[in-house]
């Protein structure tokens, strides 16, 4: 998945930090090993495993509707319509794919 290629770069995601936090003990140091150094493809097959295990994209991705819709009640007091439309669109970039 891509959010294996982000272990790689060692780029962090929420993914990663929610497995790290619903992770056993045991997985919480394989999890905390790929944000502190490379990780070969055993360790990124073990990642994806707990990244499943735990049913950690639909966590994330609830994440991101709550988030969305919060940014997006946010805006709805603005009166000038002209930037509460960009303003949605920004929001509707930063927080895609949900």
């Amino acid at each position: 998945t891509g959010d294996v290629d982000d272990i790689r770069k060692h780029r962090p995601s929420i993914m990663l930090a929610l497995a790290h936090e619903h992770a056993t003990p045991a997985e919480r140091e394989i999890v905390s090993a790929a944000w502190t150094r490379d990780v070969d493809l055993a360790t990124a097959n073990q990642l994806r495993e707990i990244i499943a295990r735990h049913e950690i994209a639909g966590n994330a991705a609830a994440l991101l509707r709550d988030y969305r819709q919060t940014a997006y009640r946010a805006l709805s007091p603005l009166r000038n319509s002209d930037v509460k439309m960009v303003l949605y669109r920004v929001a509707a970039k930063i927080l895609k794919g949900a």
